[in-house]
């Protein structure tokens, strides 16, 4: 089931985390370079006038979903409205699908025991999270050599 949902998501041909933005006011550039020493894809040129940020030029929607120059950047200068995603994209996922494949896989181990319930069936919904990734930057950090 988790190779069929990546499958919907790279079908789409967007990222399925939705658009990486850059704020260049946060930007320390040419201090910091981390993104474009970094970008698998070769989209971030923050010599260029103006600079080049994504496949988009400005954002980023690159559809493999890559999103590794938000989570090295120090600053912040590079986002991603996750919240939105989740708000805008989580019931959708389940009427592509035809129901929702995360939940039917812990269906599948509380009913083997592999996982129990810490909180009421009912009380578990997609758009009221029980534990959240804060967004202190840099998410990772890569080791000088």
């Amino acid at each position: 089931e988790q190779l069929h949902v990546l499958t919907e998501f790279y079908r789409s041909g967007h990222n399925p985390h939705g658009l990486i933005k850059y704020d260049p006011e946060k930007c320390a550039y040419p201090k910091c370079r981390l993104c474009m020493d970094h970008c698998l894809m070769d989209y971030i040129d923050l010599s260029a006038s103006p600079r080049v940020f994504g496949s988009n030029k400005t954002e980023c929607d690159m559809w493999l979903g890559c999103t590794f120059c938000e989570m090295i950047c120090p600053t912040g200068a590079i986002s991603c409205d996750w919240e939105g995603f989740q708000r805008d994209f989580g019931e959708k996922i389940g009427v592509v699908l035809g129901g929702n494949p995360l939940a039917n896989a812990a269906e599948e181990a509380i009913a083997s025991g592999r996982l129990r319930m810490l909180i009421p069936r009912e009380e578990v919904r997609w758009d009221k999270p029980y534990f959240k990734v804060h967004n202190k930057h840099p998410r990772f950090k890569i080791p000088k050599d």
